[in-house]
């Protein structure tokens, strides 16, 4: 009886054991799955296009790989670029408006507008 008690204990401890580290190990690699499910989904809609270029090199598919990992960078990268760009000057300009009153806030750009009773920042 103490063998079979001694047994099951231990197999209890193992499977709250594993169940706690895998518990753990998803809380650690959650972050990463949006991304993963980005790349697969782009890998996904590049995969034609690569072995396209692959036959049109030659069939070199490292060359055609390295170039599109470039072309995509920059599809990805360049416009996420422009719009922060874009971004920061906009607030620059909020910035240097705001604790400088004789520079003018154009009434075009502004997006300081009031829904109700709200507060409206200077």
């Amino acid at each position: 009886m103490q063998t079979s008690e001694r047994i099951f204990y231990t197999r209890a401890f193992a499977l709250i054991a594993l169940l706690l580290i895998g518990y753990l190990l998803y809380l650690v690699l959650s972050p990463f799955f949006a991304p993963l499910a980005w790349s697969l989904f782009i890998a996904f809609l590049i995969s034609p296009l690569q072995r396209w270029l692959a036959r049109k090199l030659g069939g070199r598919p490292a060359w055609s790989a390295a170039l599109l990992t470039i072309a995509v960078f920059f599809m990805v990268i360049g416009p996420l670029a422009a719009l922060g760009a874009a971004f920061a000057a906009f607030c620059h300009e909020r910035n240097c408006a705001r604790f400088n009153p004789s520079i003018p806030i154009d009434p075009e750009r502004s997006s300081s507008r009031r829904v109700g009773p709200s507060h409206v920042w200077p």
